[in-house]
């Protein structure tokens, strides 16, 4: 008679043991495993179960799964497909391109260490390879979501170390990531914008920011052309509110320095920065507009620094009132299009959201200015004040915030 299998410690605990009861008969290297193993299956309970992990290695990888939360808050990618109005349609769409050769790739035959588990080994060494395809040799010895977070962290690290040389071999890697390579499409964004100067600075510290854009634009019109007007449009959104949340001097001197695509977001970003200071409630819509107004067109030695008030921002605005029937059912945030607002041009506004824009700079200015009162606290009025607008895209822009 052949004697049943052992029994793990992860299954005794998916079978209804208790965590610490479990963890409590182990010691070492073999209690640390079965806890990661718990973390890597149940991502959300990292925050509680992390500080129980004693291995300085075992316990930085699991740190890292508190600040991955698609991994718990699931995100439904879109293929991607131009737009009626312009500009993005979904914030998480995603072009259907791959390249061939990275699943094409033989599994990796190296041993990990006794001290570590399957994904955290595998995560290790496609961080450390030499390229994109060494890389995916490791993610491929994994399946399913453990696979996509290996291609995902895989393309963070490549372009963390390497730089805007890699960008194109990034890329290919959080193709890889299936449900994830939105998220991780936004990382890469993220990391090419890390470097980003104070919005008062001079040319010369725009420099890397520059070439960082040159070679997003370049790694996707080498894959998937399309696409690059989306990829340009969320990279100047990272660029612009960056630049503005770190800088004292609020002026339009970025108007000078960042390419005509980067407009629409130095002025969300101005707006936001601006309004965040002072607090909505402290003008009306119109004022607000004439301030942004003035604000973008100082340069150089013409900035003004702003004092800090006492305003302190809060809850963003919740208006209640009646939505028009024409705009029910469209998100505050406006992640994706609904049917009716199709034709009016969009951009990506402060990550994970868009807005609306106009190609007439004054009424772009009033579209910021709703956009940020409707984020920041205190900003009923100005809103209130778009509701009565008969410009289409102000109207649409104010209503989208009513609840």
């Amino acid at each position: 008679m052949e004697a049943p299998e052992e029994v793990t410690p992860y299954q005794k605990w998916r079978q209804g043991a208790e965590l610490e009861v479990v963890a409590e008969e182990l010691t070492g290297v073999e209690r640390d495993l079965f806890l990661l193993s718990v973390v890597e299956q149940r991502p959300a309970k990292a925050s509680k179960i992390c500080p129980k992990i004693k291995s300085i290695s075992a316990l930085k990888h699991c740190k890292n799964y508190i600040q991955r939360p698609h991994l718990w808050h699931r995100i439904s990618t879109t293929p991607f497909k131009p737009r009626l109005g312009g500009g993005p349609g979904d914030i998480h769409a995603v072009p259907r391109y791959k390249n061939e050769v990275l699943g094409q790739a033989l599994p990796s035959v190296k041993e990990c260490r006794s001290e570590q588990t399957e994904l955290q080994c595998r995560i290790e060494n496609a961080a450390q390879a030499a390229g994109a395809v060494d890389a995916s040799r490791e993610c491929l010895v994994l399946s399913g979501r453990q696979r996509q977070e290996c291609y995902f962290r895989a393309a963070e690290s490549l372009l963390t170390d390497r730089g805007e040389a890699v960008v194109g071999d990034a890329i290919d890697l959080c193709m890889e990531a299936a449900q994830f390579s939105s998220s991780c499409l936004q990382h890469l964004t993220d990391i090419l914008s890390v470097e980003t100067p104070s919005a008062d600075a001079d040319e010369e510290l725009w420099k890397g920011v520059l070439q960082n854009y040159e070679a997003l634009l370049a790694a996707w019109e080498a894959r998937f052309p399309a696409y690059q007007s989306f990829a340009e449009d969320q990279f100047w959104d990272r660029v612009a509110h960056k630049a503005y949340g770190q800088s004292a001097l609020i002026s339009g001197k970025p108007l000078e320095l960042l390419p005509s695509t980067a407009a629409p977001h130095i002025r969300a970003a101005l707006a936001f920065r601006l309004m965040s200071v002072v607090g909505p409630a402290e003008h009306t819509l119109e004022e607000w507009s004439h301030l942004v107004t003035e604000r973008l067109t100082m340069r150089e030695g013409a900035a003004v620094m702003v004092k800090q008030h006492d305003y302190k921002r809060g809850q963003p605005t919740t208006l209640k009132g009646l939505r028009d029937p024409k705009w029910m059912g469209i998100e505050r945030h406006w992640s994706s299009d609904h049917g009716p607002e199709l034709h009016l041009p969009a951009v990506h506004f402060r990550k994970d959201a868009r807005r609306a824009t106009d190609d007439d700079p004054k009424v772009d200015v009033q579209l910021v200015v709703l956009e940020s009162a409707a984020r920041l606290s205190e900003g009923h009025e100005v809103i209130r004040e778009g509701l009565r607008s008969p410009v289409e895209v102000i109207h649409f822009t104010a209503h989208r915030h009513v609840q």
